[in-house]
């Protein structure tokens, strides 16, 4: 049974010094994987979902016919390539586009779903080839993807095309540049965040981004996983080496919020107007009922990392992750209840559906399956 943890209050982010892991270097993504010694602890189940789709998409290689773009800073985008067997995908993210579903993954994969992922389209036109780890809609029309190689494509018409607003492979910093998670509160206003702590902003749709150093530390910069919130609620940014981030004006300023858990924290799940639920690796996840003033450490019958959360219609949250662990959590309960599971792949996002069924997407596509555990049916070939 958890205790009831007041932790001390936070500093402004800007005053935080994040310790670099004994002996490490700052983790370089590659396209076979992680490199850097600072592999330990916190860091090896960090990103295990994403090292999935850098495995199964390596870092393009370039040649002379390449000369000029790469004289002006940076390689050309190359367009997507049609899928035929969508059940064989890494999978993402999803999103809802008012009835649509938009699902994203590796090598750019764009699929849509028009009667609640029974069956699935490509959506090809102007999607460049790269794993593509996060999507949102903020209406039925205005959507936006990010993913590797610092892209990011926004959509006017529900998905059915794109347009690539920023791509920049080859950043100053020249640690791989991998866009993790995306958030519009509206049409005008998003952040995107990522690996090496990649903090972006927009407000004026995505016509022009703008890059902030959140975590200054003289080399080492934390992965920032997620970000959350917005509207009624605080936006949070989740990162690693138990970071969690707050903004109460809209992302112009952030300030640290103490959590009792010292490893990568994947994200949160703002609930209602002050209720707040954190999820982390080794199956840790945390409630507070005062937006971080005070933590309730949950109990969970898993050491599965949990990847990604959402609010059930009736106010439950569902909980998915590695080795397609699934958790149910009440708001107030001490206790995540396992959801058993006929598989073993792992879960990068989930959707709710109608008549408690839930949506999944990760190794191996898309499906569905009941909120009490009976897998239903799963993506499609091609259509």
């Amino acid at each position: 049974m958890g205790g009831v943890i007041n932790p001390a209050g936070g500093r402004p982010v800007g005053e935080r010094l994040v310790p670099q892991r004994p002996g490490g270097t700052a983790i370089r993504l590659t396209g076979s994987g992680l490199t850097g010694s600072g592999l330990t602890g916190s860091g090896r189940f960090s990103i295990i979902i994403f090292l999935l789709a850098l495995q199964l998409t390596p870092t393009p290689t370039f040649g002379t016919e390449d000369a000029d773009q790469l004289a002006n800073g940076q390689p050309p985008a190359l367009a997507a390539l049609p899928f035929r067997h969508y059940a064989d995908a890494l999978l993402l993210g999803i999103a809802s586009a008012g009835e649509r579903l938009v699902a994203v993954g590796e090598h750019g994969l764009v699929l849509l779903s028009d009667d609640q992922g029974a069956s699935w389209r490509q959506s090809r036109q102007g999607v460049v080839d790269t794993t593509l780890s996060a999507v949102t809609f903020v209406d039925q029309h205005h959507g936006w993807a990010v993913g590797r190689e610092e892209a990011i494509l926004h959509s006017r018409d529900g998905g059915e095309s794109w347009q690539l607003q920023h791509w920049q492979p080859i950043p100053e910093s020249g640690l791989e540049a991998v866009l993790l998670e995306v958030l519009f509160i509206d049409a005008s206003q998003g952040f995107a965040v990522g690996a090496n702590g990649i903090f972006m902003s927009t407000n004026d749709g995505g016509s022009s981004w703008q890059r902030t150093a959140l975590i200054n530390n003289s080399g080492f910069e934390p992965h920032l996983f997620d970000i959350a919130g917005g509207g009624e609620t605080p936006l949070w940014i989740s990162a690693e080496e138990g970071t969690l981030l707050r903004s109460d004006d809209h992302g112009r300023h952030w300030q640290e919020v103490t959590v009792p858990f010292g490893g990568s924290l994947f994200g949160v799940v703002p609930i209602n107007n002050s209720g707040l639920l954190a999820f982390a690796m080794l199956g840790k996840a945390f409630y507070s009922p005062d937006q971080g003033g005070s933590w309730l450490e949950l109990s969970a019958a898993t050491r599965s990392a949990w990847m990604n959360g959402r609010v059930s219609p009736n106010g439950e949250i569902m909980l998915a992750g590695y080795r397609g662990t699934l958790g149910r959590y009440r708001p107030g309960d001490e206790t995540i209840q396992v959801v058993r599971q006929d598989h073993r792949r792992a879960i990068a996002d989930l959707i709710p559906l109608a008549a408690d069924r839930w949506l999944f997407v990760g190794e191996g596509g898309a499906w569905q399956t009941m909120a009490q555990g009976t897998s239903g049916s799963g993506s499609g070939g091609e259509q």
